[in-house]
């Protein structure tokens, strides 16, 4: 089973903070891994949310960064968590 299809396949029963973390991280891994800007953009975007709904204080200007930037500062809050 790829990345991709156990993120869809967590993200079916995600009902608890800890699972949206799981989500994140997994999120983030993909991310890293695609190639195409659009793709690693709605990734990182879609990790961030996930960690918005896990409770993590994710700061509001998160949409003007980068793909990268977006990245890079999912990877910073998972640090931290």
């Amino acid at each position: 089973m790829g990345l991709v299809d156990e993120y869809h396949d967590l993200e079916m029963f995600s009902r608890t903070p800890r699972d949206h973390l799981s989500l994140a991280r997994l999120a983030a891994r993909i991310a890293e891994r695609k190639t195409s800007r659009i793709r690693m953009d709605a990734w990182a975007e879609a990790g961030l949310e996930h960690l918005k709904e896990a409770g993590v204080n994710v700061p509001t200007e998160y949409f003007r960064l980068s793909p990268y930037g977006k990245l890079e500062m999912l990877k910073k809050l998972l640090k931290g968590v």
